[in-house]
């Protein structure tokens, strides 16, 4: 069973706040935000993701598909785990998609590593807003606070950060 997601905090997190509007689908919109970026519909964009991902590879698929209609062009790349992370590390692609495990009871250390170190695979983006929220996220256990703070940085992220979520996975387990 997964979710699909508009930012970093599902709602399997303590600090998820269901009133948060999620991104519309709005393909109208989303010609008009690339002509205003003045994206060359010629170009065509190299994604990466791992043959091991039946999930993420047929994500990559429904989305390639929806990006088509609005004018981009993707190049799906689906190559071995081992490929996946040395093309990610020499920064040769345009987007890749790696599954990772974000421990929902404190984002701190899953997402200061994600978009906020000099070695992420943001580029090294910054933002002392940002910096200044995650700090605060470890002086406090306050769960109202804990939401509150993790809303805004949710915002942050989506709107700068060039790393997005797809989607939650959940996982049951039993013990006898």
């Amino acid at each position: 069973k997964g979710e699909i997601v508009d930012g970093f905090v599902g709602s399997h997190s303590p600090y998820y706040d269901a009133s948060k509007p999620t991104i519309p689908y709005d393909p109208d919109n989303a010609k008009k935000l690339l002509e205003e970026a003045g994206w060359d519909s010629s170009k065509s964009l190299e994604w990466y993701v791992s043959s091991s991902d039946t999930s993420m590879t047929r994500a990559v698929q429904v989305i390639k598909e929806e990006l088509a209609q609005v004018g981009v062009t993707i190049n799906i790349n689906t190559v071995d785990f081992s490929t996946l992370m040395s093309t990610a590390a020499s920064n040769s692609f345009d987007i890749f998609s790696v599954q990772y495990t974000i421990t929902p009871s404190d984002y701190y250390a899953d997402g200061t590593y994600l978009v906020d170190a000099d070695d992420s695979w943001t580029g090294g983006w910054k933002n002392d807003e940002v910096d200044a929220l995650f700090a605060k996220t470890q002086e406090t256990t306050d769960t109202a606070e804990l939401t509150s703070i993790y809303l805004q940085l949710d915002e942050i992220l989506e709107q700068e950060v060039p790393l997005f979520s797809l989607y939650f996975m959940s996982n049951s387990g039993s013990v006898n």
